[in-house]
């Protein structure tokens, strides 16, 4: 064949038959792509877990959406907060609440009183940012990084991801130089 084709003709060939046979297996891997990064001929490519939203973390209609009163109202019921932090940096919390996937009164309710979802980003902000075992957590750490823990679940992905961005922050480097 490589006789009567030429390798100008083969190899393109043998490229295309090699991705109609493993077209799924690329393609899963082009759908996780979550970004390349580099200089010059070097770069990283980073893959993601794809994984589907827990069925609490997804809004039914025809549920009343959350107000800044309502996260006031959820935060006074979590240990570790003062009224006058979560007064403090309310609009900031509400905001990543919402991006971050929480839009309902009931998503709302359900993440507070989750156990499992606090304990484990208490246990986080312990271990990177050695905050003290009596209250570790704050408005914004709930907001942001326990809002993606109830959104894609408490799994071994989503907190390796969570850790990883608490090292990219001036609190840890301030505290691990």
């Amino acid at each position: 064949m490589v006789e009567v084709l030429g390798w100008s003709v083969t190899i393109p060939l043998m490229i295309i038959i090699i991705c109609l046979i493993f077209k799924k297996p690329f393609s899963a891997k082009i759908k996780e792509l979550r970004w390349v990064r580099g200089e010059g001929k070097k770069y990283e490519v980073t893959f993601g877990v794809l994984q589907e939203k827990p069925q609490q973390a997804i809004p039914q209609a025809g549920e009343n959406v959350i107000m800044q009163d309502d996260v006031l109202e959820a935060f006074k019921k979590i240990p570790d907060l003062k009224e006058e932090d979560i007064k403090k940096h309310l609009q900031a919390a509400y905001g990543f609440l919402l991006a971050n996937g929480i839009v309902t009164k009931r998503q709302l309710n359900d993440f507070i009183s989750s156990n499992n979802i606090l304990d484990k980003l208490e246990t986080i902000y312990i271990e990177e940012l050695l905050r003290p075992k009596e209250a570790p957590l704050d408005p914004i750490a709930i907001a942001t990084w326990g809002a993606i823990l109830f959104t894609f679940g408490v799994n071994k992905n989503v907190e390796d991801g969570i850790r990883s961005n608490i090292r990219q922050s001036k609190e840890y480097k301030d505290i691990h130089g």
